[in-house]
């Protein structure tokens, strides 16, 4: 049994863990994969039924039942999430000691697994690195965070109540807590489907970068053009999570569109563009990625990470540097 716990980021399954547990991306070893007549693909095998059922909460140690997943965090995804955001604060450190605090808000953050695993993981890398310089520690007492992570969520559908970490979890609204917090840095993880929070983020003027997670842009997270400058008039190779050669595995991917397809012309801007930013893919992270999209029976991971970075007035990416002045 994967056993996942309440304290600590090293008592994370890691996705090695994950992956043999469940036998994920090995094209179904002892599936028995079907098609329905609305063209949904399944398979009700034992395996797949344990791995639903993991997902759902119902198989994990040291958690409630009835306690989703719908990202599975890993020690692995952890660990390059809290370097990517730990690069940041480095190098702002780096070239400005009496920088203030990263402040880091995840939004919807449900159940506040990751927001809790987070921050511990960068709580420790900062410990790492404040190694050299322990005696300046001790003369002036304990160091304040490099990054500060909390976590929101409406609280509507009660996952913070099933979660051993969930009392962390502030209950509001998100435009609250963009207008309470006012962070550098948002995290959305498995924004809902057919919901945008991502206008209302980029508006927040002490937003720099904000971090998606989840299926992006015709999957089942935020909306196709608005969250992901995604048209279904653009070509299909604009999105990497189509394959070139479909297969009926993707027959899922396809029901789970929404049915409005936007006939916006692909030389329209897009609209984290015309408000400012860049679309920048984090391949080394979607890499080790794992979602309760993702299927046994079939090797395609579903999930991954993007980030939407402000621009200055010229076009070019705000550096690090400007984040904390």
């Amino acid at each position: 049994m994967i056993r996942i716990t309440s304290r600590g980021g090293d008592e994370l399954p890691s996705q090695a863990d994950i992956i043999d547990e469940f036998g994920l991306f090995e094209s179904g070893t002892g599936c028995s994969v079907q098609v329905s007549d609305a063209g949904r693909v399944f398979c009700l095998c034992r395996e797949c039924q344990r791995w639903k059922a993991f997902l759902d909460g119902h198989h994990c140690e040291g958690a409630s039942k009835g306690w989703p997943q719908y990202e599975v965090v890993t020690r692995d995804y952890i660990a390059l999430l809290a370097a990517y955001i730990h690069g940041l604060a480095v190098h702002e450190k780096s070239k400005r000691p009496s920088a203030g605090t990263l402040r880091v808000l995840e939004l919807g953050a449900g159940d506040g697994r990751l927001t809790h695993h987070l921050a511990e993981s960068l709580r420790q890398l900062q410990d790492r690195d404040e190694l050299p310089n322990q005696s300046s520690v001790a003369a002036h007492g304990k160091s304040s965070p490099w990054v500060d992570v909390c976590a929101c969520d409406s609280g509507l559908r009660g996952l913070h109540k099933a979660s051993p970490v969930g009392e962390r979890v502030e209950l509001m609204d998100y435009t609250k807590a963009l207008e309470l917090h006012q962070p550098h840095l948002v995290i959305c993880c498995w924004q809902p489907m057919g919901t945008d929070w991502t206008k209302e983020v980029r508006a927040t003027t002490s937003v720099q970068e904000y971090l998606l997670i989840g299926e992006t842009d015709d999957g089942i997270c935020g909306r196709p053009w608005e969250t992901w400058g995604f048209s279904f008039m653009c070509e299909s190779s604009s999105s990497s999570d189509e394959d070139e050669d479909e297969t009926d595995e993707d027959v899922a991917a396809k029901e789970r569109r929404t049915s409005e397809k936007v006939q916006s012309p692909s030389s329209m801007l897009r609209p984290f563009q015309a408000d400012g930013f860049q679309r920048v893919e984090l391949p080394t992270l979607s890499a080790v990625q794992i979602c309760r999209t993702d299927e046994r029976w079939s090797s395609r991971r579903h999930s991954r990470t993007v980030s939407f970075q402000r621009l200055s007035s010229h076009g070019d990416q705000l550096m690090v540097d400007q984040l904390l002045a």
